[in-house]
Parts: structure tokens; sequence; C-alpha cells
């Protein structure tokens, strides 16, 4: 769904004509960010073109499925089956498809609808998973860079027990998986896995995947929210009005993406190198009764480099906030920071 700033909601309020043209704006917007999709055949309109199965044994099996999720106004256009049925512990199954642009964006959204159901007698024990591998050459070949992949997976216990996406009553049961993340430098190229995960040996796991999206984060992604999980990178702020993401360099070279901790409501911190050093705290308060600004406040306890960048998610508007390399971080507050109070 998309995310309308408080004014477009004034609009909204003020006549059928501001309604018929916030709506037109948001298709159009919507439209163009599908249009910039890096993945193909990621509605598996007809078939399972440009994505490889894993495995094609009579117990592992990919195919496609007429029924989809109904996304973006769109009608059913089909969606990717994966069954995994091996009668040991921990078998996995999934299809991928390797996205190798001429290049990448300097921030990627992910997002997809996917479902998982599993037969079984020993309770929850399947995962449907999306998983992101950075290579440092194209077609994904080279190494893989970052210290993690970059995954989302939703557990059949969270959904039901059932082999087919359409519950009893009809209704489709899809969750959505959506985050944004930086791509590590020097990534050429990006090997999307959806993925199955069979825990119990005598169980058969199942799940679907569809309308499979991978490009340019925009500033409403940058504190997506999946159905069930948030966003690693940044802290968001205000109701997810601001997105905060703190970017380190060390005086070796070695750089990185801070993992973020949130705190509170308006407040959020940073570890760059380990969960329980944490290097940064940073708040967005409104001060719109006051001086009709948002204000960003932060403190560190770092000399490495740090670039702290704070987005307006509705409006799209970024401040810049940099502590050179070896300088003790020196904590502000910037009372005149966002002028884009409702």
């Amino acid at each position: 769904m998309r995310r309308f700033s408080r004014w477009s909601l004034v609009q909204l309020r003020s006549g059928f004509a501001w309604a018929m043209v916030t709506l037109a704006v948001a298709l159009s917007t919507t439209t163009a960010l599908r249009a910039q999709n890096l993945i193909q055949n990621g509605e598996f309109t007809t078939d399972l073109s440009h994505w490889t199965p894993l495995n094609s044994l009579a117990a592992s099996k990919v195919y496609r499925s007429s029924l989809g999720f109904d996304g973006y106004l769109e009608p059913l256009k089909g969606s990717v089956v994966i069954l995994e049925a091996r009668p040991t512990y921990n078998q996995f199954n999934d299809v991928r498809q390797c996205v190798s642009p001429a290049a990448l964006p300097s921030s990627l959204s992910f997002r997809a609808f996917a479902w998982a159901g599993e037969r079984s007698s020993n309770g929850a024990g399947t995962d449907a998973e999306a998983i992101l591998l950075n290579y440092s050459g194209a077609n994904c070949s080279g190494t893989v860079l970052g210290a993690h992949d970059y995954r989302q997976a939703i557990v059949a216990s969270q959904i039901e027990y059932s082999a087919n996406p359409q519950g009893p009553d009809g209704l489709t049961r899809w969750k959505r998986l959506w985050f944004s993340y930086p791509p590590p430098v020097g990534t050429k190229s990006v090997l999307v896995i959806l993925q199955v995960v069979k825990r119990f040996p005598d169980s058969s796991a199942y799940g679907g995947f569809d309308d499979v999206y991978l490009g340019a984060a925009t500033p409403e992604d940058l504190c997506a929210r999946s159905d069930l999980y948030g966003n690693g990178f940044h802290n968001c702020l205000r109701y997810d009005q601001f997105s905060v993401t703190a970017d380190w360099k060390t005086p070796d070279g070695k750089s990185g993406h801070g993992t973020a901790v949130p705190l509170t409501e308006d407040s959020g911190a940073f570890w760059f190198f380990n969960a329980s050093n944490l290097e940064l705290i940073v708040k967005v308060l409104d001060a719109c009764g006051l001086n009709d600004r948002y204000w960003v406040f932060a403190g560190g306890l770092t000399n490495v480099e740090v670039t702290l960048t704070v987005t307006d998610t509705y409006s799209g508007q970024v401040k810049i906030y940099k502590n050179p390399l070896n300088h003790t971080f020196t904590a502000f507050q910037d009372t005149n920071a966002f002028a884009t109070c409702p």
C-alpha cells in the first residue's frame, strides 16, 4: 500500500477532483516503479522463464501455479510454487535469478508476496524466504560481498497448515516481503533466491512467490516494513516519516553500513562492529509547534568517519551530517533541519 503524506491526505479531503488527481499521481508513480524492475518475469505470467530451479526431483519440485497475488490493481497472472518433501531434516529447494545490470542503484528495494504451508505432525517447520547475495563480478561471478546475505522469511505457523495459498474461505494467505538495503561497495550483480526450507523429515513443505521486484529504492522504501519484520539498516523515526542511516569508514580503509537499533518512536542507535558496542544515537523531534521545523539531534562514541543521512520519506528531502576520520564525534542539535511541517 502506498503511503501518502499528511498534505496529500488534506488534498484528498478537499474534494472529489483533488482525490482523482492524487489517485492518478499515485497510480502513475506505481507504474513507473514497476517499469524499473530489474527482475525479469517477476509475475510468472505464463511460465518460469528467467528463473532457474535448484532441484527437479520427484520429491523436490518447482512449478507455475495459475493462482497469484492480486496486487497493484492487476488481474491474477500466476505465481511460482516450490515443493520440498525429501524425508530428511533441513532440506530446501528454490528458484533463482541473477540480476546483472550495467550499473546497480546505490540503494536497492526488494518486494515480493509469499505464502508457506506444510503437512506435518511435528508442528511448524517450513520457511518461505527471499535471499539476496551480492557478487563482486558481473553475472553473479567472483566473490560474495558483505558479512551476511540479505533475507526475509515467513513460516508456515504464521499462515496455516495448507498446501494451497487459497484458504477454506477463499481468501489468499499471502504475506508481504519488503526491505531495502545499500549493496556492499563493489557489488556488480545480485543473485535473487526464492527458497522453501523444510525442517522435519516427516513433513511436506510448500511455498509460493509472486510480484517479485528488485530496483532502486525510493523514499517510501527506506522505511519499508514487511508484514513481519522491519529494516536492519534504517532507524525509522516519527512513525516512519524519517529514515536515518549511518555509514562508517576506518583508518585502514574498511567501510560499512551501521546496523540500526530502534529505541523509541523518536530515537534510535547504531552499532558498527559489534552488537554490544553502540557507536551512535540520533533522534528526530517534532518542533512544528515551536519554530515550524523538525529537529535532528545526534551524539556519538566513536572517532571513525561517519556519514549520517536523514531522509524525510514524505517529502523526499535529505540532510547529511559528516564526522571526519580520526575526529571524536561532535554532538549536534540541528533545530532548523526540516521545514516540512504540515
